[in-house]
């Protein structure tokens, strides 16, 4: 399968809280085999599946709250930033609900800041 990704940062400007934030994303149309980057405070669970669902992949750092049950691992040379590469679910009740597919969770660690991020995504034919 050919990839021919496209590349969207998702940016939403202004102040106007959660419902203004969720309003612009539900307008969104989604373009197929496009990457969508979101901010951690501009998505939700019933977002990234609308993603998903419309074939587009996206990148998202995790909320540090959202615990998450491993399905398999990929091996990572911990030689590189990549701390761990899974393929995950959620374990709670309403994110699942929201999102019941899997999800990849790559850990990446800042040596120079001594800071690990946790990304998700629904994409798991490109490498970490």
């Amino acid at each position: 399968m050919l990839l021919d990704p496209r590349l969207y940062l998702f940016i939403c400007k202004g102040y106007g809280g959660m419902r203004t934030r969720n309003k612009h994303i539900k307008a969104r149309i989604f373009e197929p085999r496009s990457f969508y980057i979101l901010d951690r405070a501009y998505f939700s669970f019933s977002h990234l599946h609308t993603i998903h669902q419309a074939a587009a992949f996206f990148v998202s750092r995790s909320r540090a709250a959202i615990q998450f049950r491993r399905l398999s691992s990929q091996h990572c040379d911990q030689s590189t930033t990549i701390r761990s590469d899974r393929a995950v679910v959620s374990v709670i009740a309403k994110v699942l609900k929201d999102y019941p597919d899997k999800l990849r969770r790559i850990r990446i660690c800042d040596a120079e800041e001594n800071r690990y991020f946790i990304f998700i995504t629904n994409n798991f034919l490109l490498p970490a």
